[in-house]
């Protein structure tokens, strides 16, 4: 807009110079007559004010339609575009073809996340995911600033995953909280009844820290900060699509509200 900054000084000094000089002449008559109350001269001053409100804000229209008229107007800005979110490799729970998935993204060492786990996800599992109305996915998402060894309790649980019994591990490890540390791995591979071989070579894999740091990388990129944290939303090829995010250990109720809302939106897409 800078090509209208001399059109602007000068209309703003010829406004200026008007009303100083119409002003001036009031003033003068108003010397002539007998002397002004204070209300008399309130309602000049308001009258001058009203003048000048009117002669800025015709500028402005003329301003903008000269603008618009040689292309100097702002583009709409676009709203970004809702990131999808992969499922990926994540655990899996319930129907694979449902529509409506809520992501889990968790870290086994947080008394939020425990708190989610053993009292609010076991009324999930039974009134909606083993109904087939959500699937249910959990991602990793370790505070190490708050919790140093819960990126070992992930490990543990990915590999667990990947030769055992998910829910189970996930269990024990949530039972054992802050406790677990990479001195309890011979611990929990015992208690579980894995291979100590195979778990250890899955726990130093580079494709099981590439799956964390991808949960962890996918959390930060639709803005989770906190945890638990969830993303609900529609399951589109593989991704999840049209989604909001949910913090915090929720009532099944406002959870059973979020899953009743995307099943509606679900049969508009249909």
């Amino acid at each position: 807009m800078r090509l209208f900054y001399p059109l602007v000084s000068v209309v703003a000094l010829l406004l200026s110079l008007s009303s100083a000089v119409s002003f001036a002449a009031e003033e003068k008559q108003a010397q002539k007559s007998d002397e002004l109350t204070q209300a008399q001269q309130i309602n000049i001053l308001k009258t001058h004010i009203t003048r000048l409100n009117k002669q800025v804000a015709t500028l402005n229209r003329n301003q903008q339609s000269i603008a618009k008229k040689i292309g100097l107007t702002s583009p709409k800005k676009q709203q970004p575009q809702q990131p999808k979110i992969a499922i990926g490799n994540s655990a899996s729970l319930g129907d694979k073809n449902a529509k409506v998935v809520l992501v889990e993204f968790t870290d086994l060492h947080c008394p939020f996340c425990k708190k989610f786990h053993n009292k609010i996800f076991p009324e999930l599992e039974q009134q909606f995911i083993a109904t087939g109305k959500l699937r249910f996915i959990s991602k990793h998402y370790p505070i190490v600033q708050l919790h140093k060894n819960a990126a070992v309790a992930a490990f543990a649980l990915e590999c667990a995953r990947a030769d055992g019994d998910y829910k189970k591990a996930k269990d024990w490890l949530f039972t054992r909280g802050r406790g677990f540390n990479k001195a309890s791995l011979d611990e929990f591979t015992q208690a579980m009844g894995l291979a100590s071989d195979k778990f250890t070579l899955c726990v130093e894999s580079p494709a099981t820290a590439a799956q964390i740091n991808e949960d962890m990388a996918i959390a930060k990129k639709i803005g989770v900060n906190q945890t638990p944290s969830f993303a609900i939303g529609l399951q589109k090829n593989g991704q999840v699509v049209d989604w909001k995010l949910i913090t915090g250990a929720e009532s099944v109720e406002n959870f059973g509200k979020a899953i009743a809302e995307f099943s509606a939106l679900a049969k508009t897409k249909d």
